[in-house]
């Protein structure tokens, strides 16, 4: 039983010291974020369809990649619908990156979420 325990001290002495060198070496600083990003979910409705546009805006030039998530549950049915791709956005410039359209019963029974990545960070919305 001795034997056990010292093989455990040993091994709690290793593991200790190589959390005490980790702690050592310095962190890295995080990137510097892109500031002036941003991103709505504009929706208009009319009799028939609701439409959605995903949105985004820059006060630099930015590329990135970009995911649209939307979940309509109405009287006349569940859908769910995802979309993603690239995106590149000029400085100043308002830029729809994807649109589409559900039956009229989803007013008031959907959710959506748009999410930016790039590089130096990410950035969110939602709707409504």
């Amino acid at each position: 039983m001795r034997r056990s325990l010292s093989s455990i001290s040993v091994l709690a002495g290793f593991v200790g010291s190589l959390g005490a060198a980790s702690a050592m070496t310095p962190p890295v600083p995080p990137k510097e974020p892109v500031m002036g990003v941003s991103c709505h979910i504009r929706s208009d409705s009319s009799s028939r369809l609701l439409r959605l546009q995903a949105v985004a805006r820059s006060d630099s030039d930015l590329q990135g990649r970009y995911r649209l998530f939307v979940l309509k549950r109405s009287e006349t049915g569940t859908s769910q619908n995802i979309q993603s791709g690239d995106f590149s956005l000029a400085s100043g410039t308002e830029t729809t990156l994807s649109s589409l359209a559900l039956d009229g019963s989803a007013r008031g029974h959907y959710e959506a979420k748009l999410i930016l990545e790039w590089d130096q960070g990410s950035t969110s919305c939602q709707s409504p």
